[in-house]
This record gives structure tokens, sequence and C-alpha cells, in this order.
């Protein structure tokens, strides 16, 4: 029965090796909405081509900045901004992100969700 058990706990563990969830990385490089980030933890390779979320906010703004009343303009920006060297929480999906195949939790479907301060 010992290894019997030791069998089930060695597939546990080769399961949990290959599930990802989430991890901290730092921002290597930055382009066209995609990061790639080197994971803090482990012993990951670089993430490449991750796309990065992006919020919209809506804001409203005075024209006449010396008073600051007068005629008002709402303008809409996407942020946050990430920059190299940034600290960031990826998450992995469940499925992946373009449809294709039947990978779980893999590597390969990091998104950047958030600057950590």
């Amino acid at each position: 029965m010992s290894e019997f058990n030791e069998l089930i706990n060695d597939i546990q563990e080769e399961v949990r090796e290959g599930l990802h969830t989430a991890l901290i990385g730092r921002v290597a490089r930055v382009g066209n909405n995609t990061a790639d980030v080197k994971p803090l933890q482990g012993a990951f390779p670089l993430l490449t081509g991750l796309p990065i979320i992006k919020h919209r906010y809506e804001y409203t703004d005075t024209l006449d900045t010396d008073s600051g009343s007068g005629p008002t303009e709402t303008r809409e920006v996407e942020g946050p901004i990430y920059q190299v060297g940034d600290t960031v929480l990826v998450v992995f999906l469940e499925r992946p992100r373009d449809g294709k195949g039947q990978r779980k939790h893999s590597l390969e479907d990091g998104i950047v969700v958030g600057r950590l301060a």
C-alpha cells in the first residue's frame, strides 16, 4: 500500500507542477499592449507577449486652469501605463487565450492584470 500511496502522491505533485494560477513578475519589455515578464518566484522562463489588461477611465477637466472654473471637457483615458521594471501580477487563464487546444492554466496563457505598488 505504501508504494501505491507514493505513486498517487507523485501523480498529484506532477499535476500541481503544471497547474499555474498567478504569479508576481517584473516587466522586461512593453509594446503594442503586450509585455514580457520575468517571474520573480520559481524557475520559470521569461513570459513573452502577454496581453496587458487596460482600464478605461472617464474624467472631467476644467478648461480654465487659472480660475479653476468655467467650461469643462470630459475625456476618456486608458491606463494603467506599464514600464520596464514594474512589478506586476500575472494570472493564467483556465483555457487557451486563442481558443485553440486543450491546455489548462498554461504559462502560455498569462495576462498582466495589474501593477503592484
